[in-house]
């Protein structure tokens, strides 16, 4: 019966003009499958399939329908080329660039909540998600054990919260279809209209049309800015497509380049561009005699956000999901090509709009660049008040603002700024309350979840929904917040900060001895404890990973009243508590900047690591700051500032100078400079340490505490180096891992025979051949220097 009611159901939604809408098939695994082979029967549209399971074929990267289940739904393999394709979750990016009229998601093989939320945008108008889940009832407590995304080594929950609440959400919401094997709730979404959308618009709507005129021509000043901000589905891209390739047919002298966080973001632009490129080709050839006449119009060359600095500054640049880019990069661009063109969404998987609103155009507008702004506001790819769309923004993205997307409550929707204005008191008078939030209440309380994790939006321009399921779901994380009241569900309550903290560390006794050996020799890398692991790797010591500690994963501000202390009090709480719990150290881990460099370092936070690779989207090295809480830790952080140093001193010497010209590289290079004064010094000279950062008296008293320990750092740190290099030697750490060692050791090598070949390993563009002699040469070297 259910069969026939799916298929009376699909064959009246494709006789209409519907909206988007999501199909739920709950049930059991074998139930589901049954459904999904009666649904591809009565596809007359093209398709995708996201699955891990055995619903694949042998060969699932054909992305083909199987025979089998093609045959059991069609009685034959003729509907098995209809544009039906499939691929595993992981592979999803694979997708983002294409359309399909329907999407089957299988949940059974674990909920992704990046990959749910990114392919719900390929689906076109009229179009249709389908969802192969668990009954609702067990739904969460069957997520908790297929973790559909990476939870921390050892971390376990027995439900997720993530998925209660999205089912919530599509239980309250009347176009969610549902059908199981003991009942159906079909429900239709037909337009009022009558009149049916062409689904094939070669043109560009209206806003299109007003963004590209004055794109275009401002792109001919002598310098200008362009934005392009839109939701997703508005045709950005294939704006950003149209006007690369006026661009380039107009400047032949100027090579035009387009950027984005991924090569996946830039392929529709890419194909718009090669569809006109082709057009043109066509028409020339249709009016020549010479049939193999070409078009003189350059490719649309793709470049990565890290290798911009190397382009000529003639160069006109388009930047695609430019919120997912980090800031210096986008700063960069704008400063030094003539021409630049910034498109993002506002908010959604590909990067927050809004942290790009907060973090790089007010920037822009104090260096005092000619932005010319525009909004693109009409659906290209579905009707206007798409219901799919209102409904994933909540599910995935949940802020708060104006839009009828978001059910936030009334308080949520005036937004923070409306609640401190209305109190009396000023924002620096006004009293904040630290509170540590349960994540049981906060699913069951909308307007507060939608203004935490809205402050994450705003804050950090990596923030997904994969993050939001972690956040929720993971034992090991926890929400802290400062209030404006006491009482969270009060209606005036308002979320000034919020910080996410993750507890790390903490590994007993009887984890498997591989595991540990693996991580100390740099071979293993674990889920999750990503300070411990980098910790115990550096120094070959399972201390970092056996004591416990907090790692800050997130912290964010209200905008409003950022500069007034707040991230500072929430600190300064989160500290009190983590003593209280008798931790061993707090953390924190970013891409390093002046600003946040300064913030961390005002809270008693010393840089004990940066690493040797640059973030791809962020264009900045990461760096792990340290703030000890008991003496233990002090006296093992203080026998590694020696370690610290010499690691820091190689990134100088071979890694990061001259490696980029931006800011960024140049505040990295000054900072490790001033770091080894820092560290090496007695910390006696008072301007010493001020040179660093104008807040360093609480660091300055720990540091000091650290040289009147009875331990030794020169023979902890030998030891730790000798560590190393022996298992650089045995072949198990790799030459990357252990070249910070090996330079510690070339200063004990009188003739420098073992400098030389150390700096030949790091000439570039070596053959194959050549990199196994200097190997060679190295390990040779050592061991008869070291005598091992």
């Amino acid at each position: 019966m259910t069969g026939k009611l799916l298929i009376e159901w699909l064959n009246d939604r494709q006789e209409k003009i519907s909206h988007r809408q999501i199909l739920l098939v709950s049930g059991d695994a074998h139930w589901c499958e049954q459904q999904l082979s009666t649904l591809i029967g009565q596809l007359n549209t093209s398709s995708l399939l996201l699955s891990d399971s055995a619903i694949f074929n042998e060969e699932p990267n054909k992305f083909e329908i199987s025979k089998t289940l093609t045959n059991q739904a069609t009685g034959s393999s003729a509907k098995q080329t209809r544009g039906q394709r499939q691929c595993k979750i992981s592979q999803y990016k694979q997708h983002l660039g294409t359309e399909y009229g329907v999407v089957i998601y299988n949940a059974f093989d674990g909920l992704k909540p990046n990959a749910l939320y990114a392919i719900e945008g390929t689906i076109g108008m009229s179009g249709l998600l389908v969802m192969l889940c668990p009954k609702l009832e067990s739904w969460a407590e069957y997520e908790a054990k297929a973790q559909g995304i990476a939870f921390s080594y050892q971390s376990q929950h027995k439900k997720s919260l993530f998925i209660s609440r999205m089912i919530n959400c599509f239980m309250q919401d009347e176009s969610v279809a549902l059908l199981t094997s003991q009942s159906s709730h079909l429900p239709f979404t037909f337009l009022q209209s009558t009149v049916k959308h062409d689904l094939v618009n070669k043109g560009l709507n209206e806003d299109q049309q007003a963004a590209f005129n004055g794109l275009l021509t401002a792109a001919q000043s002598k310098h200008s800015v362009g934005l392009i901000r839109a939701m997703r589905g508005r045709g950005k891209s294939t704006l950003l497509g149209r006007l690369a390739f006026d661009l380039a047919s107009s400047n032949s002298e100027r090579p035009v380049y387009i950027s984005a966080p991924h090569f996946n973001n830039a392929q529709r632009a890419i194909q718009e561009y090669r569809a006109l490129v082709k057009n043109i080709e066509t028409e020339s050839k249709s009016k020549s005699k010479n049939a193999s006449q070409d078009s003189d119009i350059n490719e649309l060359k793709y470049i990565a956000p890290d290798q911009i600095f190397n382009l000529p500054q003639n160069s006109i640049l388009l930047l695609d999901e430019a919120a997912a880019i980090a800031p210096s990069i986008l700063l960069y661009a704008c400063q030094n090509f003539k021409s630049t063109v910034m498109a993002t969404t506002v908010a959604g998987y590909e990067g927050s709009g809004l942290g790009f609103n907060l973090r790089v155009l007010p920037k822009l507008e104090k260096l005092g660049l000619p932005l010319f702004p525009y909004e693109l506001s009409i659906p290209m790819r579905w009707h206007e008040d798409d219901k799919l769309e209102h409904l994933f923004a909540k599910i995935f993205a949940p802020y708060p603002h104006d839009s009828a997307s978001h059910s936030a409550s009334h308080s949520v929707q005036r937004g923070g700024s409306e609640l401190i204005q209305k109190n009396r008191k000023s924002p620096a008078q006004q009293s904040s309350h630290f509170i540590h939030v349960d994540k049981i209440w906060l699913v069951q309380h909308e307007a507060i979840l939608t203004q935490v994790f809205g402050l994450l939006i705003q804050s950090h321009y990596q923030t997904t929904p994969d993050d939001l399921m972690r956040i929720l779901d993971a034992e090991d994380y926890f929400i802290f917040v400062l209030a404006n009241t006491k009482q969270l569900s009060h209606l005036e309550c308002c979320v000034e900060a919020v910080a996410v903290v993750v507890e790390e560390g903490g590994w007993e006794q009887d984890i498997d001895k591989i595991v540990i050996e693996g991580v100390l020799s740099a071979e293993r890398r674990v889920k999750g404890h990503l300070v411990p692991q980098n910790l115990a790797t550096a120094l070959c010591d399972e201390w970092f990973i056996r004591a416990k500690s907090w790692r800050i994963n997130r912290i964010a501000v209200l905008p409003e009243i950022r500069l007034l202390g707040r991230g500072k009090k929430l600190l300064q709480h989160i500290k009190l508590v983590a003593q209280q719990n008798e931790l061993e150290y707090l953390s924190t881990s970013f891409g390093l900047t002046s600003e946040l460099f300064n913030f961390w370092h005002s809270q008693a936070y010393s840089l004990n690591k940066i690493g040797a690779r640059r973030d791809t989207s962020s264009g900045e090295h990461s760096g792990i700051m340290i703030c000890p809480l008991t003496n233990k830790a002090l006296e093992k952080f203080s026998a590694c500032t020696e370690i610290f140093s010499n690691d820091m001193s190689y990134l100088l010497d071979y890694v990061i100078q001259g490696n980029a010209k931006d800011d960024s590289a140049v505040f990295i290079r000054e900072l490790i400079k001033q770091h080894i004064i820092f560290s090496k010094s007695s910390l006696d000279n008072e301007a010493q340490s001020a040179s660093i950062n104008g807040h360093l008296q609480q660091v300055k008293t720990q540091t000091s505490t650290y040289y009147c320990k009875e331990s030794s750092p020169r023979s902890i740190t030998e030891k730790a180096h000798l560590l190393r290099v022996e298992q650089f030697l045995n072949g198990r750490r790799s030459f990357s891992n252990a070249a910070a060692s090996i330079y510690f050791y070339t200063r004990h090598d009188s003739e420098n025979e073992l400098l030389q070949i150390f700096n030949s390993a790091h000439q570039k563009h070596r053959s194959k051949e050549h990199k196994l002699a200097t190997m060679k040469d190295l390990r040779s070297k050592l061991k008869q220097l070291l005598q091992v």
